[in-house]
């Protein structure tokens, strides 16, 4: 059996197999009926055969049912159109590619109102690109083989099947304090908010930037590309953050799920691996591990004592026990 480390309420494993993944999930995720999952689909090609990995073992831990959620993004490869479709941004003509950076973005955290790509093409065109990369990378398969939900945020969203705002601000605002903008309670789709209760796992992974299990669950912001919730010099991301986790808090039990490939170990699963009920203390010692700057990541010290707690002793003992753990990813040849 993989050996445990306990960090406040967050377990770490280093894991060889994926019996010794789904055995740690089997001990530390709660049973629930469905089991809800955040899937983290910002990658390069080259991890997609590591998330659906992950993701069966949480599947095959799980007690019941399984639903799985994601929201639409412009940064995934696609196969009809390469830059993706055109059109014109205050006269000027761009491309999906186009709105990743540069003016594209600047003229989204202007104009942060999708109705030009629900309205006309744009979206059914998204659509097909995501039942393209679904079918490419298994999911659709797994999906069907293992009678599996999945949800995609961002359309339930444009389409307007939502819970009432009025329910999800009440009940956010009873736990927590108020979002900093209404748009938030509008970002709660219907087909989730009728399991409310249920267990919700952030499964995210090590990327060759700042990420956790926190900031996984800003996909679930429906925007394609999330330039004005990011804001001007990412001075509203952190609050964009911390209150797409309240907003969800409010309803689900959070856990994060946290991995990261190891090169040394003795078969091509082998990871490092993390499961915590306390998403912003799991992402505090994952940031210290991991040497990123806690600057960087403002959200992490806005969520202690809301998502879990953490403190300076707590992070100095994981430096201790955790030196060396969850390596960066390594880019493809």
């Amino acid at each position: 059996m993989a050996s445990r480390i306990r960090l406040g309420d967050s377990i770490f494993s280093r894991v060889d197999t994926p019996a010794d993944f789904t055995n740690l999930l089997k001990e530390n995720l709660p049973d629930s009926d469905p089991l809800i999952v955040k899937a983290d689909w910002v990658a390069m090609e080259e991890a997609s055969p590591r998330n659906l990995e992950a993701l069966r073992c949480i599947v095959d831990a799980a007690q019941g049912r399984v639903i799985v959620t994601e929201g639409h993004l412009l940064w995934r490869p696609r196969e009809l159109e390469p830059k993706g479709l055109r059109f014109l941004a205050d006269g000027v003509e761009l491309d999906w590619e186009g709105l990743l950076a540069g003016e594209g973005w600047r003229w989204l955290l202007k104009h942060p109102d999708w109705g030009w790509f629900t309205d006309g093409p744009h979206w059914s065109h998204l659509m097909r690109e995501e039942r393209l990369w679904l079918d490419k990378h298994g999911y659709t398969d797994f999906f069907q083989d293992n009678g599996i939900e999945y949800i995609n945020a961002t359309d339930e969203v444009w389409a307007g099947r939502v819970a009432d705002e009025r329910v999800v601000k009440e009940a956010v605002e009873s736990r927590f304090p108020p979002a900093f903008t209404d748009k938030l309670y509008g970002f709660v789709p219907e087909k989730l908010f009728r399991h409310r209760g249920s267990v919700l796992v952030s499964l995210s992974k090590r990327k060759e930037y700042q990420s956790f299990t926190m900031k996984n669950m800003f996909g679930l912001i429906p925007d394609p590309v999330r330039a004005w919730w990011h804001g001007p010099g990412n001075r509203r991301l952190p609050k964009s953050i911390r209150d797409i986790n309240k907003v969800y808090g409010a309803f689900f039990r959070l856990i994060g799920v946290f991995e990261a490939p190891r090169s040394d170990g003795p078969s091509l699963f082998t990871r490092d691996v993390a499961v915590s009920g306390g998403v912003a203390q799991l992402d505090a010692i994952l940031n210290h591990v991991t040497g990123c700057d806690v600057k960087k990541a403002a959200y992490i010290s806005m969520g202690n004592g809301l998502f879990g707690v953490h403190d300076s002793g707590l992070l100095r003992e994981a430096e201790k026990r955790l030196g060396g753990w969850f390596p960066a990813p390594r880019k493809a040849p």
